[in-house]
């Protein structure tokens, strides 16, 4: 992709059409690369509020899991989602997906930076985790409706007319794994801490069990190819899932209630 300033190669590598999510307005260029479920009008609205207010974070706190490049007439906007999924590496006044030198700093998570046209560069925490103070009969709801969500925003990646995102966000809640086709397959890595204590995993997830519940979460950069390397393996940690999670009360996550109420919500998602 070009650079909508000077005409040179801006953004360089390969990503299905489906993942490339473009909007323009005067003087900016905004693009996200991966999975995000909002229609294209609301994409349009919240970049045209995100350049009169300066806060191209907005962007990045969006529903879904991607990275997000703002061109912008003194230089450019990235950041990686919210869950640890996307990472960025900044090196040499330039962010890719990967180290291309010893000299690359992994950008840290929930941050953006602004790489200005001059080789400066400005960094920004654009996300940071809500209070656990909201009921889970209130959070859990939210975050079913959110798994659901992000679960089609995967099937879109694919292209799929698949029907069944609530089966298979209820499957995911239960720590199973979910092929989708031989391309992509859904990782439940992450949901089981934020969900708190439920029935015993099929797939073990190895987390250290006194670090922070935020920290539990993260996953390993995306994309992960299996053993045969057949799939792609994609956590479901969108922003708008971990934020629902996190903000439930500690107490209500320790006694599984936010598992239970998710769970209640989802049965009826996949009923649907």
């Amino acid at each position: 992709m070009l650079d909508p300033i000077s005409g040179n190669p801006w953004l360089t590598g390969w990503w299905p059409q489906r993942a490339l999510h473009q909007v323009d307005v005067p003087g900016f260029r905004m693009v996200l690369l991966g999975a995000f479920p909002l229609p294209p009008r609301l994409l349009t609205e919240q970049v045209d509020q995100a350049v009169r207010r300066h806060s191209f974070g907005a962007l990045a706190r969006l529903p879904g899991s991607y990275l997000t490049f703002v061109r912008a007439p003194y230089g450019t906007y990235v950041a990686g989602d919210v869950g640890g999924v996307h990472r960025l590496w900044l090196g040499d006044g330039i962010a890719g997906t990967r180290p291309e030198n010893a000299a690359g700093v992994l950008l840290p998570e929930a941050t953006g930076a602004l790489l200005y046209d001059d080789g400066a560069v400005r960094y920004e925490r654009y996300w940071t985790p809500p209070a656990a103070e909201t009921p889970a009969t209130i959070t859990g709801p939210l975050v079913a409706h959110r798994l659901r969500m992000a679960v089609r925003s995967r099937l879109d990646l694919l292209g799929s007319t698949q029907e069944h995102s609530g089966r298979i966000a209820r499957r995911l809640a239960d720590g199973e794994s979910v092929e989708l086709g031989p391309p992509m397959l859904l990782s439940p890595a992450g949901l089981d801490t934020i969900l708190g204590p439920g029935p015993h995993l099929r797939r073990a997830v190895g987390w250290n069990a006194g670090a922070h519940r935020l920290r539990l979460v993260r996953a390993q950069p995306s994309p992960i190819p299996d053993p045969d390397g057949m799939c792609v393996h994609r956590p479901l940690l969108d922003a708008h899932v971990l934020e629902a999670a996190l903000a439930t009360r500690e107490r209500d996550v320790q006694r599984g209630r936010l598992r239970r109420e998710t769970v209640t919500v989802l049965d009826q998602l996949s009923r649907d």
